[in-house]
């Protein structure tokens, strides 16, 4: 699977009930029963709290859950090509 040269880097990050979904240099966290916060990352230990983007805490959301439920029914694994 490849993409797009203009598409810019992403992961989903988890650690317990914690999770964090990052684009570039923007990260959204999300923990149970809190508000999401989003920080800008200077480099691997810095983190800049900044002002929460709705579009990318709604594709946060999206990501971490639809990655929980694909995990939860083990429906993960890419069909053989051929």
């Amino acid at each position: 699977m490849h993409l797009a040269s203009n598409v810019p880097g992403r992961a989903i990050m988890q650690f317990h009930d914690n999770d964090a979904f990052r684009i570039e240099n923007k990260v959204v966290v999300l923990q149970p029963n809190k508000e999401l916060l989003e920080f800008e990352m200077k480099n691997d230990t810095v983190l800049i709290p900044t002002k929460l983007n709705k579009k990318m805490a709604k594709d946060a959301l999206a990501h971490v859950t639809t990655a929980s439920y694909l995990y939860k029914e083990r429906k993960y694994r890419m069909k053989n090509k051929k």
